[in-house]
């Protein structure tokens, strides 16, 4: 969506014609000379949390793309610079290109609007940021000069356009290495509004427009035979993605890289009531909002089914998901508290997003007051919204451990406390096999454990029948939570127990052992099932997991792991106790 700052920009956009660019467009070369051909999980660790730099380069005045259109500064290498120093390792650059690129049959982008879109690029390459630019305002039927409009009737035109615009942009950066990712699009078809007989119309020109997009990108060669692409389905909604609504995923058969190299787009702003509605109606979210002051629709349960069906549609695919945008108006004039939630917002969408192999990226138009997105003061470079830039950074940073926040999640299951295992040494053979991925960081809050089991027998599991332990050190007496995040068995399906060790070990005092409900069913020989936990203290306090037995430092997929323990029946079948 197009989150212009109104009253105060709209007095100060330039009027008429082209919109002046800075004088000196001395563009720098970036040196690209590798390209580490990153994969899926790799990519995502490597991108981290991302910032917007909204309402700049997509910023426009009758349909002329000009920075400071909307009352934003010039951008400078400062302000990247800031932005990386905060902690952000990705940075999404929306770009508008509109009455910039030239007639048919060549549609010959401006080589000034070009060129300092280079620039910008380069200054994030040179702090060290992953970029994503994109076709931003020329999707928007709202927008003067808008042409990428799946719902219009010269789709041919529309087409053959398209392509010489991504086949000019991706030459032009051919020689970027990775850190460069190129969005298809943007919130096309919009004006759908919901409709789902004209969402489903318009995917048959969306999906061939992603298509071209890739088939371009990949005919330039160089490093853009490998390089990843992003790619959204209708208006960037989860919902109308991940949902059968007719999003088809490109074919990328002219990649040159050794696995998949496609990404997928979306956006979230829910409830959209707390995110962007301009009034001091719902000023508060999540689990532990004031129900006066917030909505029943799009809480944290909400969120969690949405990344969660990012997940199953196209993460677990192999197809990693950027959340390109996301974030919450300042509405703390009305509600002395909102700040506190806006920040609790962001810190649970980038924890679910981290936990579903997704990258999150916050929202920000560049203005700081009421109803604005902005973080950061883009003139002084001065951070505006601490609590929000800290919430993200813990979950990110395993320098910041200490939640910023204060609401906390209301756990699912009331766990219980019970006698300590009787040791068993040597796992007897099975057919069960269990791998795990843990979380990496060696402090943190919340501690992420996910398993995958696998029936590799010839007889069904039941699944009632199997226990895991995970080994760690307590660390203080408070009293801890879990939560199942999601599994195929149902997460209502999946408990979850502490119990202390007797005598205690030197790298663990307690365990946790994650079991099945009746209601779970059956593991079926040749299938597999995946269980996502995590665990906190009641308190949120940090744990130091550096001993813990349990623990593994590195691994972002699935593998074997002998401390871990897994039971069938009561006996040991996988795994050493500590």
């Amino acid at each position: 969506m197009k989150k212009r700052i109104m009253m105060i920009f709209m007095a100060i956009a330039v009027v008429v014609g082209t919109v002046a660019l800075p004088d000196s467009l001395n563009v720098s070369t970036v040196d690209a000379a590798t390209f580490d051909d990153l994969n899926q999980s790799q990519m995502v660790e490597a991108m981290g949390a991302g910032w917007n730099l909204g309402n700049s380069l997509e910023a426009t005045s009758n349909g002329t793309p000009g920075e400071t259109a909307w009352g934003n500064p010039t951008i400078t290498q400062n302000m990247i610079q800031a932005i990386a120093d905060a902690g952000f390792d990705t940075i999404r650059i929306p770009v508008s290109w509109l009455n910039y690129i030239g007639s048919s049959p060549d549609y010959t982008i401006n080589s000034t609007w070009m060129n300092r879109v280079k620039q910008v690029v380069d200054y994030a390459v040179n702090s060290g940021l992953y970029v994503i630019i994109n076709l931003h305002g020329d999707g928007y039927s709202t927008v003067s000069g808008g042409w990428l409009l799946p719902g219009s009737s010269d789709q041919t035109a529309i087409k053959a356009k398209y392509q010489k615009v991504w086949a000019q942009i991706a030459a032009t950066f051919s020689g970027y290495d990775e850190h460069l990712i190129f969005e298809s699009m943007n919130e096309v078809g919009a004006d759908a509004n919901y409709d789902t007989s004209t969402i489903a119309a318009y995917y048959t020109n969306m999906n061939e427009y992603n298509q071209i997009f890739v088939n371009a990108v990949r005919a330039t060669g160089g490093n853009n035979a490998k390089r990843w692409l992003l790619v959204p389905g209708w208006n960037t909604n989860i919902y109308y993605t991940a949902g059968d609504y007719g999003f088809k995923i490109p074919d990328d058969n002219n990649s040159t890289a050794s696995g998949k190299r496609i990404m997928i787009s979306a956006h979230y702003y829910s409830p959209w009531e707390f995110c962007g509605d301009e009034s001091y109606t719902v000023t508060q979210w999540g689990n532990n909002a004031d129900s006066s002051k917030s909505v029943s629709w799009g809480g944290e349960d909400y969120l969690l089914s949405e990344i969660q069906s990012m997940y199953n549609a196209f993460v677990s695919q192999g197809y990693p998901v950027v959340i390109g945008e996301y974030g919450s108006v300042d509405k703390s004039a009305g509600d002395s508290a909102n700040s506190t939630y806006r920040a609790y917002f962001a810190k649970r969408v980038c924890e679910v997003s981290k936990q579903y192999g997704c990258v999150p990226v916050i929202w920000d138009n560049g203005y700081n007051g009421t109803y604005g997105f902005g973080l950061f003061n883009r003139s002084t470079t001065a951070v505006t919204q601490q609590a929000i830039l800290s919430a993200i950074m813990g979950v990110y940073s395993s320098s910041s451990v200490t939640p910023t926040v204060t609401p906390s999640v209301t756990p699912t299951i009331t766990p219980s406390v019970t006698p300590a295992v009787t040791p068993v040494v040597t796992p007897v053979a099975n057919s069960l096999d269990v791998k795990f991925m843990g979380t990496t960081e060696a402090q943190t809050n919340s501690i992420a454990v996910k398993y995958k089991l696998a029936n590799n027998g010839n007889s069904a599991i039941p699944l009632s029948n199997v226990k895991i332990r995970y080994y760690f050190t307590e660390e203080g007496s408070q009293s801890q939570n879990f939560y199942c995040d999601w599994s195929h068995a149902g997460s209502q399906n999946i408990t979850g127990v502490f119990a202390a060790i007797n005598p205690a070990k030197q790298t663990a005092n307690y365990y946790l052992e994650v079991g099945f409900s009746p209601e779970a069913g059956s593991l079926s020989p040749g299938t597999s099932i995946e269980v996502h936990t995590r665990f906190a203290k009641s308190d949120w306090s940090s744990y130091d997991l550096t001993n813990d037995y349990s623990y593994k430092s590195s691994g972002t997929a699935y593998e074997k792991w002998e401390k871990v323990t897994a039971y069938l029946s009561g006996t040991l079948v996988s795994g050493t106790e500590p």
